[in-house]
């Protein structure tokens, strides 16, 4: 295994802040480089029929929920029908899907530019700024269960 350190400078002090951040940055980081061939199928998260199975429980469950979705008056459908969306919205609506993926790359290259230009803090405030998106997002679903279990309990 090969170890490599990447050392990168601040423009500002890396004394810690008394500031709570989501997200945050070191002025160092440490990366190890381990060849793909040595690595043994076992070693891994998640086989190759792991990560198939999966596809193919998803592609299921996104077929299941859009013929409910089609069939179903949107004023008929159920709390549960609409919890089944969670997680899976996107992959019901291509251009959606689309969408949320170009946001995601825009903010990965975000973070991987910013990485050569600002510091710790600095970083911290462009990756809070770039998912501000999807933080909202998860809030505004998170809102929507609160609001649903208060109204069943």
């Amino acid at each position: 295994m090969m170890k490599t350190t990447i050392t990168t400078t601040s423009k500002m002090s890396t004394e810690m802040s008394t500031t709570a951040r989501a997200v945050t940055f070191s002025p160092w980081s440490e990366m190890a480089v381990i060849p793909k061939e040595k690595m043994k199928l076992a070693e891994r998260w998640y086989s190759t029929e792991d990560h198939a199975r999966f596809k193919q429980e998803l592609i299921r469950d996104v077929q299941g929920v859009s013929r409910v979705i089609a069939t179903t008056p949107a004023d008929m459908l159920t709390q549960d029908e609409l919890h089944e969306c969670i997680g899976i919205e996107s992959f019901l609506n291509q251009d959606l899907l689309r969408h949320l993926q170009a946001k995601k790359h825009a903010h990965v290259r975000a973070i991987v530019i910013g990485q050569r230009i600002y510091n710790e803090e600095e970083l911290s405030l462009v990756s809070k700024i770039s998912s501000r998106w999807a933080r909202d997002g998860a809030h505004f679903r998170a809102k929507g269960f609160s609001n649903d279990w208060k109204l069943q309990g």
